[in-house]
């Protein structure tokens, strides 16, 4: 595991992984080292047969501020190169996609500042759990950037089209409440009882069936994307691989005899 004096840390517990950005005198606002580390930590995740579900968060008293604006107003000598700086935009917005795409259900714990490319890397997650502290907001606007991180792919599949194009042509600044109602957040929790009630959930669905909850996520990814012919046909396939594993006789078995499934990893 990542040392916790790193930018990005990682700790693993009951099958959960929790990675941290960890920049919290700087709202953990992203630079190049942190989105190539976050990058590797999430990639190796998900393919982690130990981890059965991640948790990201932000250390402190935020999620994640987006990019650091302090170094992108350093003079131009000093910024990196167009060509790295696309490099970067594309390993972020991999990050993202793969927090969504993953077979592993993956849970944002928000706490203050989530901006920019820190609210892209939230929407990647399957479910997004916050307190009364979250401030949330597309941001780019603001410093004249269109958006990275792959940030109005997810706002438009989190929103729908008419609400993203607000959202992200004014980037409004809102509250937790705001964002339940618009569904930028899953459910909002009071401050003391977020992390137990996010851990209570991250553990339910890591220690859960794995495959089946993989191939959920691979369901729902694909219904909107594809054909309803060619989803039925897809979702049967997985309904079918799930019907072969050890997993589905073990949680038929739990459940006529009315026990906790026993999931052997």
């Amino acid at each position: 595991m990542t040392a916790t004096d790193s930018i990005v840390t990682e700790s693993l517990d009951n099958r959960v992984l929790t990675i941290t950005i960890n920049r919290p005198e700087a709202k953990n606002a992203i630079t190049v080292e942190l989105n190539t580390l976050l990058y590797d930590a999430v990639r190796r995740a998900a393919t982690n047969d130990d981890v059965g579900a991640i948790v990201l968060t932000g250390a402190g008293d935020s999620f994640c501020a987006g990019g650091d604006v302090k170094k992108m107003s350093s003079p131009a000598g000093d910024l990196p190169s167009p060509a790295s700086t696309a490099e970067r935009l594309i390993a972020g917005a991999e990050t993202t996609l793969l927090l969504h795409q993953m077979a592993k259900p993956t849970i944002a714990m928000i706490r203050g500042a989530c901006a920019g490319g820190g609210l892209s890397l939230a929407m990647g997650c399957d479910l997004r759990y916050g307190d009364e502290t979250a401030k949330i907001t597309f941001a780019y606007t603001t410093i004249g950037f269109s958006g990275d991180f792959a940030g109005g792919y997810m706002v438009e599949k989190l929103l729908g089209t008419a609400r993203a194009r607000e959202f992200c042509l004014f980037c409004p600044v809102i509250d937790t409440a705001k964002a339940l109602e618009l569904g930028l957040i899953t459910q909002q929790f009071p401050a003391a009882e977020l992390h137990g009630e996010v851990y209570r959930r991250a553990e339910r669905l890591a220690n859960g069936p794995t495959s089946a909850l993989g191939r959920i996520k691979a369901n729902l990814n694909y219904a909107h994307e594809a054909s309803p012919q060619d989803y039925i046909h897809f979702e049967a396939d997985n309904f079918m691989a799930c019907r072969e594993s050890a997993e589905h006789r073990e949680a038929i078995r739990a459940f006529v005899e009315k026990r906790t499934p026993q999931f052997h990893r």
